[in-house]
C-alpha cells in the first residue's frame, strides 16, 4: 500500500515537473516575443511616403506574375491583379488596368525583336533594357502614368520551431499559419521528447512601385499561405506539398495578403 502511495506521489511529481517545464517554455516565448516586437521594422518606402503621395497620381498595374511551375496560373493571376487594382483605387490612385498594359508590352517585345539571346537562351540584358524603357515611356505618353506597380507571388523560406507555445504557428510577412497539415494534440507534441525546427516554403505577394525611370519607390510583402507543411504534431515527418486545389482557395487570405503588402502605401 505504501509503495502505491509513493508511486502515486512520483507520478504527481513528474506531472508537476512537466507542467513546470511547459509554463517555463511559454514564459520564455512571451519574453522573446516581447523583445522581438521592439526591433525596428524595416520600412518598405525607398522614397518618402509624402513625396510619393504628392507626385504619384496615376499608376499602371501590371498583371500579377506567379511561379512558373504553378498549375492553372491564369485564375490566380487574374484574381490578384483585380484585388491589387481595387486596393490602389481605394487609396485614391488612378489606375491603368493590366488589360491596357499588356498590349503595350506585347508590341514593344515584338519591336525589340525578342528578349532572349538565341545562342544562350538567356535574357539579353541590353534588349531587355531597351524594351523596358520603351514600355515605361509609352505608358507615360499614352496614359500619363507617374509610376508602375509590379506584383509577383514569390516563394519565401521561413523558419519554424515546433517546441513551445507557438508550436504549430509559422509567422512571415504579416501573416501566420499552422505548420501542420493535420490535427494533433498540443501536449502530445509538447512532451513527445523531440524538437522539430527548420525552414519551410511559404507564398507571399511582393509589391514593387517604380517610377517611370525604373527606380524603386516602395517594396513590400504580404504573406499568403504555406506551400509545404508537416503531416501532424504526432507525426512530424517529411514535408508535404499543399495540394494545388488548396492553394489560393481562401479568398480572405488572398485579400489579406494584398492588404498587408499595400496598406502602408494607400493608407
Amino acid at each position: 500500500m505504501t509503495g502505491g502511495i509513493v508511486k502515486t506521489h512520483r507520478n504527481v511529481s513528474q506531472t508537476r515537473s512537466k507542467i513546470a517545464i511547459f509554463v517555463a517554455c511559454v514564459a520564455i516565448v512571451i519574453v522573446i516575443t516581447s523583445c522581438a516586437t521592439t526591433k525596428p521594422k524595416e520600412t518598405p518606402f525607398k522614397s518618402p511616403k509624402a513625396t510619393i503621395r504628392e507626385t504619384v497620381k496615376t499608376v499602371a498595374v501590371f498583371r500579377v506574375s506567379t511561379p512558373s511551375d504553378l498549375e492553372n496560373r491564369d485564375p490566380v493571376e487574374a484574381e490578384f491583379s483585380g484585388l491589387v487594382a481595387a486596393k490602389l483605387r481605394e487609396g485614391g490612385f488612378s489606375v491603368v488596368e493590366p488589360s491596357e498594359v499588356m498590349p503595350i508590352m506585347g508590341k514593344e517585345r515584338k519591336a525589340t525583336g525578342g528578349l532572349f539571346d538565341p545562342e544562350t537562351g538567356k535574357i539579353d540584358k541590353a534588349k531587355y533594357r531597351t524594351y523596358w524603357d520603351n514600355v515605361l515611356q509609352e505608358l507615360k505618353t499614352k496614359f500619363s502614368v507617374d509610376a508602375v506597380l509590379l506584383c509577383a507571388i514569390v516563394v519565401r523560406l521561413v523558419g519554424y520551431e515546433a517546441r513551445t507555445g507557438t508550436i504549430s504557428s509559422v509567422s512571415w510577412d504579416g501573416t501566420s499559419e499552422s505548420i501542420f497539415a493535420g490535427s494533433g494534440t498540443f501536449l502530445k507534441a509538447m512532451f513527445g521528447g523531440k524538437i522539430h525546427s527548420g525552414r519551410t516554403k511559404a507564398l507571399s505577394l511582393k509589391a514593387t512601385l517604380q517610377d517611370t525611370q525604373g527606380r524603386d519607390l516602395f517594396v513590400n510583402y504580404g504573406g499568403i499561405q504555406l506551400a509545404l507543411k508537416l503531416p501532424s504534431p504526432s507525426k512530424p515527418a517529411n514535408f508535404q506539398a499543399v495540394p494545388r486545389a488548396e492553394l489560393f482557395a481562401d479568398h480572405n487570405r488572398n485579400q489579406n495578403a494584398v492588404n498587408i503588402a499595400l496598406d502602408p502605401l494607400v493608407k
